[in-house]
């Protein structure tokens, strides 16, 4: 336990804020002291629950101290924080490095062995029973080429005493939205916003796990090209190129059309990946990521990444 003064407190500088609380640095510390009031739906203020449920909130803090002796690539709470004798927060590491959002434009391989680091992370605290639900860019520091997750205090982690799959689902599916922002998923902002929430809403409805993220990074990780092709696409291009992964998409499908089609990019040695619809482009590019996409339309290439 730590216990300062208010006078001592407001001697040391600030180091950043947040919904739930200001955080201060004292030498390699940093103090996380609870607003008495945060913002509720965006606006209105209410009774910080970190304070509010002050007994809960201490019985949580304590169990991340324990388990902080067990768990190996994440800094948890180091001790509770006390100003003029009332709990008043926590005391975690201070990190000198920087966030993820500030990573953002590194080169793709690096983002993505960064990735891998924040998932192993994740995993170890999942496999503890610690569910955050609060992924987000801001909340990930790289120091010193190792990943550090934040903010593990707060009411957006879940602290179990027992195995929870509906925590670890919900845990994993923030996590994946994360990652594929930090690995600039042209999807993300490529797409009108009715899109975006329809595949929202449709990823709601989808068994993240451990395994489908790492497969969405190993999948990031393979150099594909991908090509977008309608049927009336002049196969002389020479964007056509020889080991392209090609998708055929059509307004209205026509057998004879196709089978010519087919037969002439097997004959190049150049694969069909898929047939598709092309009102159903939107979701097939969202569900699959490639190192270069193009997309023609009237023999035009568009490059979409």
């Amino acid at each position: 336990m730590v216990n300062i003064s208010k006078d001592e407190l407001l001697r040391l500088d600030i180091i950043g804020s947040g919904n739930f609380g200001v955080v201060y640095k004292k030498d390699d510390k940093a103090y996380k002291v609870y607003k008495d009031l945060v913002k509720a739906n965006g606006y209105d203020l209410v009774e910080n629950p970190m304070l509010k449920h002050e007994f809960l909130t201490i019985r949580k803090c304590n169990r991340l101290i324990r388990l902080n002796r067990r768990i190996q690539n994440t800094d948890l709470i180091e001790e509770l924080l006390y100003i003029d004798g009332k709990f008043s927060g926590v005391v975690m590491p201070f990190y000198n490095g920087k966030l993820f959002l500030e990573l953002r434009d590194l080169p793709l391989e690096e983002r993505i062995k960064y990735s891998r680091i924040l998932l192993s992370n994740a995993k170890e605290l999942i496999d503890n029973s610690i569910y955050p639900l609060d992924y987000k860019l801001t909340n990930m520091f790289l120091v010193d080429r190792e990943v550090r997750i934040i903010d593990l205090d707060d009411v957006l982690t879940k602290v179990m005493a027992f195995k929870s799959p509906m925590h670890a689902k919900d845990s994993f599916m923030i996590l994946d939205e994360t990652i594929k922002t930090f690995l600039n998923d042209f999807s993300s902002h490529f797409f009108p916003q009715e899109i975006k929430e329809r595949i929202t809403r449709k990823r709601k409805e989808w068994n993240k796990s451990y395994v489908t993220i790492s497969s969405y990074i190993d999948e990031k990780s393979v150099k594909n090209r991908l090509l977008f092709i309608d049927e009336d696409f002049d196969l002389s291009d020479d964007r056509l190129l020889d080991g392209s992964r090609v998708i055929i998409v059509y307004e209205n499908f026509d057998k004879e059309r196709m089978i010519e089609l087919l037969n002439e990019l097997n004959s190049r040695g150049i694969s069909v990946y898929d047939l598709i619809e092309r009102k159903e482009l939107d979701r097939f590019i969202n569900d699959n990521c490639y190192s270069e996409c193009l997309l023609t339309q009237k023999n035009q290439v568009l490059r979409l990444k």
